[in-house]
């Protein structure tokens, strides 16, 4: 009716910064309030703001324009003088996508070792694996500034040969993506298959596309199924025996420890002391958090560890103890998003661990 309008106007607002001051968990009763706050704020505005001024003899058209062209102009100047003050502080390129080596290493359907995507012409270690293949990248260049590495990396494609994730939002383009999935990690054995000197394959991903059947499908040679951890047990174990038949010594990487909130965004919240509302607002990840957003994953990594005999490098120790994990060490924020590293936090952490030479140890 009469508000309707007021509502529409302020319910983006009223939302949106009930996500940014949760840093994205927003509960159900912070939904409630919001939903009130959102008609209390519409029948004021309509009763004091749209009502009134639909008076033409109190507030003519170029009046209301000049008060609208002050007040943009107020609110800009508002947010660059915070912006100025604040700016050292900011952590917008500390947040920046993490490539790996470089933006170029986000391949297609197609592996091919491009210059941008190697430091040696002759690499002896294979970084293959989605966008968390990309964030292990600089911890292991950082614990070795030698070694022989090369990066085949696809987003949403985990190493597994002959099968690929089909997200359940969009079967049809989830199926070509899929299908994309699978040429690429074709390739990349391929590319394995013809190097005989390159020794080590490092596995990473964060492997939920494989077993959360809640939100993906997974197509094998036979057909669709649901995702499942049998599968990806199966399929994970099969990809690293094959790697060995072919002169392989494997390792896996395991995600960090993430919880149900952006913890880059956290970080950066706290560093600027602005206000953080929620579970969320000690920037940390209790274990309950991370056991329900990567529980299945644990299980596949126990499973394939014992079945593969693979070893897994796990960032538990370090970054958590019995109750939480921490989204920081030593002042460096270690988290650019939900959940994967930022350069600068698996730098530290890669020196910290000496990951290089960690996976050379490890990798069998």
């Amino acid at each position: 009716g009469l508000v309707s309008y007021s509502a529409y106007l302020w319910h983006q607002p009223l939302f949106a910064f009930g996500r940014i001051l949760t840093v994205g968990q927003v509960g159900r009763g912070t939904y409630m309030a919001l939903i009130i706050a959102n008609f209390v704020l519409a029948h004021l505005t309509w009763k004091y703001v749209e009502a009134p001024f639909r008076n033409k003899r109190r507030f003519s058209r170029p009046r209301i324009f000049a008060w609208s062209i002050a007040g943009s102009l107020a609110f800009v100047a508002i947010g660059s003088a915070r912006f100025l003050v604040d700016r050292d502080n900011h952590l917008s390129y500390e947040k920046r996508v993490n490539y790996g080596l470089s933006s170029a290493c986000e391949f297609g359907d197609s592996f091919t070792p491009i210059e941008a995507c190697r430091t040696s012409p002759s690499p002896k270690v294979l970084v293959w694996g989605d966008s968390f293949g990309m964030h292990i990248v600089a911890g292991l260049t950082a614990s070795d500034s030698t070694i022989a590495l090369v990066q085949a990396t696809k987003s949403l494609c985990a190493p597994f040969l002959h099968i690929g994730p089909v997200s359940l939002a969009d079967r049809q383009r989830g199926t070509r993506s899929a299908e994309e999935c699978m040429r690429f990690n074709n390739s990349v054995f391929t590319y394995l298959s013809n190097h005989p000197l390159l020794e080590t394959v490092v596995i990473s991903s964060p492997f939920r596309q494989y077993v959360d059947s809640t939100t993906f499908d997974l197509l094998a040679p036979d057909g669709m199924t649901h995702a499942s951890l049998t599968l990806a047990t199966r399929g994970l174990s099969e990809t690293i025996e094959r790697l060995r038949k072919v002169g392989k010594h494997v390792v896996i990487i395991a995600p960090p420890p993430a919880g149900n909130f952006n913890m880059g965004n956290c970080i950066e919240r706290q560093r600027l002391h602005m206000p953080i509302y929620g579970p969320a607002r000690g920037c940390v990840i209790t274990l309950d958090q991370y056991r329900g957003t990567y529980g299945p994953v644990l299980a596949l990594l126990d499973s394939v560890e014992h079945r593969a005999n693979v070893s897994v490098i796990r960032f538990d120790s370090l970054l958590c103890d019995s109750i939480a994990c921490r989204t920081t060490l030593d002042g460096v924020p270690i988290y650019r998003d939900v959940a994967h590293f930022s350069y600068a936090g698996i730098t530290y952490i890669g020196r910290k661990m000496d990951l290089a030479n960690r996976v050379r140890m490890l990798a069998k």
